[in-house]
């Protein structure tokens, strides 16, 4: 909103669901509303959003996910950006969030269930990034899952 309790002019860059949705109140989850409370905006706008957001039999989709990490390797400051576009897979008929998600589980699983990490107890990515053997490992799973990225090394 801008200072006069009007919504502002936005870019196209500035303009998302949340940031017209959101002063709007169409999210609040909070502050009931109707008759003694009895709903939330939140809940009903998610019941309406629902209809259109929820991909149908014939939809395909794509996933588009960037990572940045910044450090010192061997005296020198870089910053190392991975990018990856998962598709949808015709092949398994599989959307593009559930390949996104499972490949890396099941690069996991393999990497336990292969002995080579004999470790118990919870191990975070951080704790398995930290292996080069463990993440090579993975890398080889995801190759083999048709699962790729693009990895870009920047010297700053």
């Amino acid at each position: 909103m801008g200072p006069d309790g009007y919504a502002q002019e936005m870019t196209n860059e500035e303009y998302t669901y949340a940031s017209v949705l959101g002063p709007l109140g169409f999210v609040d989850a909070d502050n009931p509303l109707g008759l003694n409370g009895s709903f939330y905006p939140f809940d009903v706008t998610l019941k309406l959003l629902e209809k259109v957001w929820t991909p149908g039999p014939s939809d395909r989709d794509c996933t588009v996910m960037r990572v940045y990490a910044t450090g010192e390797y061997l005296g020198n400051e870089q910053q190392i950006v991975y990018s990856m576009c998962v598709p949808y897979d015709h092949n398994y008929d599989m959307s593009s969030l559930a390949k996104g998600t499972g490949a890396p589980f099941v690069a996991g699983v393999e990497l336990l269930l292969s002995g080579l990490c004999a470790e118990t107890g919870i191990l975070g990515p951080g704790y398995v990034g930290k292996n080069a053997d463990y993440m090579q490992f993975i890398r080889n799973s995801l190759q083999k899952q048709r699962f790729s990225y693009i990895k870009r090394v920047i010297k700053l």
